[in-house]
């Protein structure tokens, strides 16, 4: 586990970079990329409770607030912001 990314700046420049128009961006999908954890889609519960998810979803907002990512919420995928 990165333990690292758990410095805000640098978790919310790695979100940044993993946010693609080219395919559905999600905030757990993320998550899950960043800090290498493996879940099974039905299991989506078990990664919400975790430490480093949050510390995503606090990234996010921060992108968001920034005005660099939109986040849709009827479908949860986030996209850069133009």
């Amino acid at each position: 586990m990165r333990m690292l990314l758990f410095n805000s700046e640098l978790l919310a420049r790695e979100v940044l970079a993993h946010v693609s128009d080219d395919e559905e961006s999600t905030t757990p999908k993320i998550c899950c990329e960043i800090f290498d954890i493996d879940v099974d889609h039905n299991n989506v519960q078990e990664l919400l409770k975790t430490e480093e998810f949050n510390k995503t979803c606090l990234a996010v907002d921060y992108l968001i607030e920034e005005g660099l990512v939109s986040f849709n919420g009827e479908t949860g995928i986030l996209s850069r912001s133009s």
